[in-house]
């Protein structure tokens, strides 16, 4: 499932070489957890490869780094950027940055003239912006057509974040923004994975389930997403720190306190599902089964008590080959589906029995 990527066996820093690796299939690049292994590094290093390949090029195609807040581009802008950049960064690819508002120039250091007072004095060439999400609608009707890389920088809100704006509604206008009609864009998304992770399922319509580490491959929507557990050492100093000790908060790691935590997404009351549809019935045990409807666009699976009487047990699918019986068949066409339809978050229970059954017996087939 992981293929070559070697955050998976690495304890080492994180690498977005495999996941670029599959550009331009893919147009989205979501790094999930992994926090102590420095992504975000990763990405700065990135695009400063990624600018220093074209330097010699007439002209440059240009990076964009989002955050979510204009406090946060604030953070990162202050003091000349000085921050921004890690030393170690400037100083392995031989640069000098300079930031003017929101915008990023580079030079190379070797390139520096020294001009009479002894000073050094560079050539900077306009290569990045630092931009807010928050504020999208600044950014409609201008001229973005140079940015062909975009990094997202800690996509998902914090807990304890105020909520003052739709940050999907955001991140797709931003897009928009930038993209139009155009191919060839890059977009590279880090998020720590702490709150709710309702940002990435909105965006994608699928959430890895919580702890549940891997490769998640979503063609239809261009989108992979890596879902890496944090380092040994965070997560060790973490527990060390003062809050460490006292929380066992989700702000402070990347997997959920409890996998239902998102219960109004899984489990949604029999008395707030109307119209919905008959699919088929699924044998997931002897002499037990559990209907699956189809209801505005997702699969919901109730226990079959619940059926109409004249709809049930008219379409009959077996989960396992021994669970078949004459009326009752086994199809690899409808595990594939139901496969494809967990990968994609498409499935909603009736109650917590009905999810625990329901994957329980994937799992126990090895179909999730």
């Amino acid at each position: 499932m992981n293929g070559h990527n070697k955050n998976f066996t690495s304890s080492d820093y994180y690498s977005n070489t495999y996941m670029m690796s599959h550009f331009p299939k893919y147009w989205y690049f979501v790094t999930i957890g992994s926090r102590g292994r420095g992504k975000t590094y990763s990405g700065k290093n990135y695009a400063i490869k990624w600018i220093l390949e074209q330097w010699e090029n007439p002209t440059i195609r240009r990076f964009m780094w989002w955050r979510l807040t204009n406090d946060a581009v604030s953070k990162v802008l202050e003091n000349n950027g000085s921050t921004f950049f890690e030393k170690s960064l400037l100083d392995k690819h031989d640069i000098v940055v300079n930031v003017v508002n929101s915008d990023l120039f580079f030079a190379k250091r070797s390139e520096g003239v020294k001009d009479a007072d002894g000073e050094m004095t560079y050539t900077f060439k306009h290569v990045g912006k630092v931009a807010s999400i928050q504020e999208y609608y600044k950014y409609k009707g201008n001229q973005l057509n140079d940015y062909d890389l975009i990094i997202m920088d800690e996509l998902v809100r914090a807990e304890s974040e105020r909520r003052t704006f739709n940050i999907p509604k955001a991140f797709i206008n931003m897009i928009e923004n930038v993209a139009r009609k155009r191919t060839g864009i890059r977009v590279m998304i880090y998020a720590n994975a702490i709150g709710e992770m309702q940002e990435v399922k909105q965006l994608f319509g699928f959430m890895p389930l919580p702890g549940r580490f891997g490769i998640y491959k979503l063609f239809h929507k261009r989108t992979i997403i890596e879902y890496l557990d944090d380092s040994e050492q965070w997560k060790q100093e973490q527990s060390q720190t003062y809050a460490g000790i006292l929380s066992s908060s989700s702000e402070f790691t990347n997997k959920h306190v409890n996998a239902m935590e998102d219960l109004e997404d899984f489990i949604i009351a029999r008395k707030n599902v109307t119209g919905k549809t008959y699919f088929f019935s699924l044998k997931f045990q002897r002499g037990m089964w559990l209907d699956i409807h189809s209801w505005r666009g997702f699969y919901y699976v109730d226990t079959d008590n619940y059926t109409s009487k004249q709809m049930q047990k008219q379409i009959r699918y077996a989960l396992a080959k021994e669970l078949v019986s004459s009326d009752t068949i086994f199809s690899k066409e409808i595990i594939k589906f139901i496969q494809e339809m967990w990968n994609l978050g498409k499935f909603r229970f009736s109650s917590h029995i009905c999810f625990e059954w329901f994957t329980k017996a994937l799992e126990k087939e090895n179909i999730i």
